[in-house]
């Protein structure tokens, strides 16, 4: 192997990291459809390690408990009143139970900034792998793209907001390492590329808003506040700016709109999602404490029932309403205290006296901020980016809250 230094160091790193191979290659495949049995199966292992990890160490307090554990018993109490039982049984296995299951795995498992590490690069080689199954299939047409080896086109663009902070924390590190930015940049163009090609307009809005929102917390932990204030304000015009530039681009090459504004605004206004919340606001309101059942197709009789003229009008197409049609009022306040917990959580460790802390509480409050703007129009948060958002939430908490605790480290 040493006229193969590169792949003589790959398996040096196989060698070394092999306990993390499992939970490594479950990071790796989540963007890609047809790999549930793999999925599950790296799940289970990696579940598995993280048991006798968590067993030989003293892993901080699991965070969130108090809303996680409402969030399953509205969850379960809507069984009682569920439209369709085996359906909504299904989906609180696949919804809650295996996303909890990626949740305490990856925080037993992300004990320092080795682990972390290695997740990073897992993650890097997945999305990579995801960008260029979207090139390949993006010029046979969007029917072809929809119906790629990628999990669809919504799926793409949520992945890349889900995973948008880790780059923006590589970006920052590339300031003072010169050698870092042509990578880092070239990784930020695929993402570009990856929202574009999914023609998701919601895209454009919230990845701006998780990097307006790392920005901006860096800036005001870094600097004082007049200067993080104006520094934010221009990044914050510039990133808005460039993304309803790219967002009218979209709406033109999907709408075939062309470049005038006019008409994209008027494709806006015509969304028919509008009618929709109208009208799921107002059967939450007449039914404000029971609903169709936990999981997002239950509630698919009550919204056909209305005749929508667009087929895709099986959901409310917002996270929130879709807790309400749900579970009623209950299930909306649930939700709201699970993300407000979370983001408590984050917010915890950006204010820790410790820089590395500091950092990953901003990438958590921006990856919550980029994910809730893009649930405001559709529900991002399902499947495999469900179980992507609470393992990057377990591996950012695990790590952080070890640091910020002053925990010890021990090797596996």
């Amino acid at each position: 192997m040493k006229h193969f230094p590169i792949a003589s160091r790959a398996l040096n790193f196989l060698r070394e990291n092999f306990v993390y191979l499992a939970p490594g290659v479950f990071l790796f495949i989540l963007p890609f459809a047809g790999t549930v049995a793999l999925r599950l199966t790296t799940l289970a292992v990696a579940a598995i390690i993280a048991i006798f990890v968590w067993r030989n160490t003293s892993p901080p307090p699991i965070p969130c408990k108090p809303s996680i554990a409402l969030w399953i018993l509205v969850a379960l109490l809507s069984l009682i009143w569920a439209l369709e039982l085996k359906y909504s049984i299904g989906e609180i296995k696949n919804e809650i139970g295996y996303t909890m299951i990626a949740f305490l795995t990856f925080y037993g498992l992300t004990q320092g900034a080795h682990q972390w590490r290695v997740w990073n690069m897992a993650l890097l080689l997945g999305f990579l792998a995801l960008s260029a199954t979207a090139t390949y299939y993006f010029p046979q047409g969007w029917f072809a793209y929809s119906a790629g080896r990628h999990a669809g086109s919504g799926s793409v663009s949520t992945y890349v907001v889900l995973v948008s902070p880790l780059l923006f924390m590589a970006m920052e590190k590339s300031i003072s390492k010169p050698a870092w930015r042509f990578p880092t940049c070239g990784l930020l163009v695929f993402g570009l590329a990856d929202g574009y090609m999914s023609m998701n307009r919601a895209f454009w809005f919230a990845l701006p808003i998780a990097a307006i929102s790392y920005t901006g917390l860096r800036l005001f932990r870094h600097t004082d506040r007049a200067r993080a204030l104006k520094l934010t304000v221009v990044v914050s015009l510039t990133m808005l700016l460039l993304g309803g530039m790219l967002l009218f681009a979209v709406i033109g090459s999907r709408f075939s709109t062309g470049t005038s504004v006019g008409a994209s605004l008027e494709v806006i206004a015509r969304d028919p999602r509008l009618e929709l919340w109208g009208f799921t606001l107002r059967h939450i309101w007449s039914h404000p404490f029971i609903g169709s059942g936990f999981g997002i197709g239950s509630s698919h009789a009550v919204l056909a029932a209305q005749n929508f003229e667009d087929p895709q009008l099986w959901h409310a197409h917002n996270t929130l309403l879709n807790y309400g049609l749900q579970l009623g009022i209950p299930g909306m306040l649930a939700a709201l205290f699970l993300f407000f917990s979370i983001a408590w959580e984050y917010i915890i460790l950006y204010r820790s006296d410790d820089d590395t802390c500091s950092t990953l509480g901003a990438a958590g409050l921006a990856m919550l901020a980029g994910v809730l703007c893009k649930s405001m129009t559709d529900v991002p948060i399902g499947r495999h980016n469900a179980l992507l958002f609470w393992s990057l939430t377990g591996m950012i908490l695990g790590y952080g809250r070890r640091i910020h605790f002053g925990g010890k480290i021990p090797a596996v």
